[in-house]
């Protein structure tokens, strides 16, 4: 029976990767094996919440196009989502409803924003999403919960955001 993946580090010599789903890694902590590659487009973290220097090693990744970060219960550990402000080709990210989305909206070049919310992390105040200039879509995605948009919630956010497509899930 296999071992559960306590180090990173042979992802380090892997400069062409592209690609890094990471799941469940409950013996991980940090991800700084992962600030110099440089080729890395696509990053999704699933129920990791222990990492600890996520925006450090993060804003390093300065092509990174996607970043999906989700979990069924409790939150990442992010002081401030300002780093997403340093990754310039980002286009799609994927987080917890219970992220600073007035900070993360100062990276004017996201156009598809995914937001989950489960039992620990509530929908959050729908004016946060208002400075998000650039979207094509946004997706509630309720994870073990009933949907909380109501139709009154639907039309706040059509007059705060009129040319996003907006999905519920």
């Amino acid at each position: 029976h296999a071992q559960p993946i306590s180090d990173l580090s042979p992802l380090a010599k892997c400069s062409k990767l592209e690609t890094a789903n990471l799941t469940d890694l409950k013996k991980i902590t940090t991800l700084h094996t992962l600030q110099n590659l440089k080729n890395l487009k696509n990053l999704r973290i699933s129920n990791m919440t222990q990492l600890k220097d996520i925006e450090q090693i993060i804003s390093r990744l300065v092509n990174l196009e996607l970043l999906g970060m989700w979990s069924p219960g409790k939150s990442y550990s992010i002081k401030s989502w300002q780093f997403v402000t340093k990754l310039n080709k980002l286009k799609k990210l994927g987080t917890l409803a219970n992220s600073d989305f007035p900070n993360i909206a100062k990276q004017k070049n996201i156009s598809e924003l995914k937001v989950f919310i489960n039992k620990e992390c509530k929908l959050p105040n729908l004016e946060s999403f208002k400075d998000f200039k650039n979207l094509d879509t946004i997706e509630f995605e309720f994870y073990k919960i009933k949907s909380q948009l109501s139709e009154d919630d639907m039309n706040e956010l059509k007059s705060l955001l009129p040319r996003v497509k907006i999905l519920v899930s």
